[in-house]
């Protein structure tokens, strides 16, 4: 029993002073949320209004393998239409990347129909600065 006792209070102590010099108690891989960087977008800029458009999405996402483009996040209120590019980073102790760069090579992006006269897409960067792309429904 004695020795017992002793383990538990060198188990309490050990993980008492990893606390207190900061260390964490999660070991293992972490994800994290982060908005992309768009370079631009391409692609027709005019269209029958009634059918759907897409356009081409370019951007740096990460300079390794740990980082990964999500998902478009998109809110559209009539002629506009929010858009805000999403990637995820893994992150932890013995966490293994790739070295090969991460990026959006025209990514597809679709916008439904109707088509507005102009119909203005505006994609948010991390910085809070915006970059703007009319389309044209005819």
């Amino acid at each position: 029993m004695p020795r017992r006792l002793t383990l538990l209070a060198l188990l309490a102590a050990a993980v008492a002073s990893a606390a207190a010099a900061g260390c964490s108690l999660v070991t293992g891989p972490r994800t994290e949320s982060f908005v992309i960087r768009v370079d631009s977008l391409t692609g027709y800029t005019a269209f029958p209004g009634a059918l759907a458009a897409e356009q081409l999405v370019w951007a740096h996402v990460g300079p390794n393998g740990c980082h990964r483009f999500v998902r478009f996040e998109v809110a559209r209120a009539g002629a506009r239409m929010d858009v805000t590019a999403i990637g995820e980073r893994t992150t932890g102790a013995g966490i293994a990347c790739t070295q090969a760069i991460v990026a959006l090579y025209g990514e597809p992006l679709h916008v439904d129909p109707p088509i507005q006269r102009p119909l203005t897409i505006v994609v948010h960067q991390p910085d809070g600065t915006t970059l703007t792309r009319e389309l044209w429904g005819e």
